[in-house]
């Protein structure tokens, strides 16, 4: 887990193959998921907070942060855009 927000939090998604004869395995692909955390009527529902126990998941987490921070930018101006409002 590499986020918790209120209602949803990101998962870290690590694809590794296996080359069955040599057993060599290789990471292959890398992805966040987010999930949304839905109550009995279908209606996002806060989750726990995410504690980090380390260093390492310490940054796991500021790096996700960020990503989010990031995104939520991005969806903003393309908002504006879409709304018609951003200034050229």
């Amino acid at each position: 887990m590499n986020y918790v927000g209120r209602t949803s939090m990101e998962i870290g998604v690590k694809v590794m193959a296996e080359d069955l004869i040599s057993g060599e395995a290789r990471h292959v692909a890398s992805s966040q998921v987010i999930y949304v955390a839905l109550d009995e009527n279908g209606k996002p529902t806060p989750v726990p907070p995410l504690s980090a126990g380390n260093e390492e998941e310490r940054r796991i987490i500021d790096r996700a942060r960020e990503r989010r921070m990031h995104m939520q930018k991005i969806e903003q101006e393309m908002s504006r855009l879409e709304d018609g409002s951003a200034h050229a």
